[in-house]
């Protein structure tokens, strides 16, 4: 059991820590759309203005010092849906 088990906890451990940095980017991306759609007439966005704005706001509430750790489990949380929805979706188009 172990012989199978610990190479696949590493490759498990391998892939889930970037999925979570990933997931932090897309929450940001997703933070920053709301705030373009909000406050722009136009509506249209982009991706790079868009993580240019919620990656520092993000950022700003990471910095609070109670706060900050739930809003980086809630950003982990709702990226990982964001990356699940995505996944999902791609995979029953197909």
């Amino acid at each position: 059991m172990t012989i199978i088990g610990i190479p696949l906890s590493v490759v498990a451990l391998l892939l889930w820590l970037p999925a979570l940095y990933i997931a932090q980017i897309l929450t940001a991306m997703v933070l920053g759309q709301a705030i373009l759609v909000r406050f722009r007439e136009d509506k249209a966005t982009s991706a790079v203005i868009a993580m240019l704005i919620g990656v520092p706001i993000l950022w700003l509430i990471y910095a609070l010092p109670f706060l900050g750790f739930l809003a980086g489990f809630a950003a982990c949380v709702i990226g990982l849906g964001i990356m699940w929805h995505y996944l999902k979706s791609h995979y029953n188009n197909k």
